[in-house]
């Protein structure tokens, strides 16, 4: 399967949720999209990596177009993502979180060990731009299981 572009799962998520999504908000549920994807399916969603902001994880491109978001049609038909697992993940993401506020994602995404581990050392609220590895740390993480 051939990995999505990053904008093409935003707007997904964005045109079917409830209306309320912000910036940060948007973040916390890609980063949540992307590791559900990897563990269910072992392939990366998208190429893009993530940084550990003081928020949480965040796609720069992203977080600085966020805004073209709005001037997307809300024509539900006209989108890119056709694969069923992804949609299906998708929609488990949106089910799970779309009814929690930005911040409580944040609490969420914060407490997650891959954002940890890019932000090990840092202060609460120091700017970084560490790239998460998510691949690389999930990895580790089903190795770690499967020798125990």
């Amino acid at each position: 399967m051939a990995k999505l572009n990053y904008m093409d799962v935003a707007k997904y998520l964005y045109q079917n949720t409830n209306n309320n999504m912000s910036n940060l908000k948007l973040q916390k549920m890609m980063f949540f999209a992307y590791i559900k994807y990897y563990e269910k399916y072992g392939e990366e969603l998208f190429d893009d990596e993530f940084e550990a902001w003081v928020y949480g994880p965040v796609l720069p491109d992203l977080y600085y177009s966020f805004y073209r978001l709005f001037l997307i049609e809300d024509n539900k038909d006209d989108q890119n993502i056709k694969d069923k697992n992804i949609k299906d993940v998708l929609n488990e993401v949106i089910k799970e979180y779309d009814n929690k506020g930005a911040f409580e994602l944040v609490k969420i995404s914060h407490e997650h060990f891959i954002w940890q581990k890019a932000r090990n050392g840092l202060d609460e609220f120091e700017p970084s731009n560490n790239k998460l590895n998510i691949k690389k740390h999930l990895n580790e993480n089903i190795k770690t299981k499967i020798r125990k």
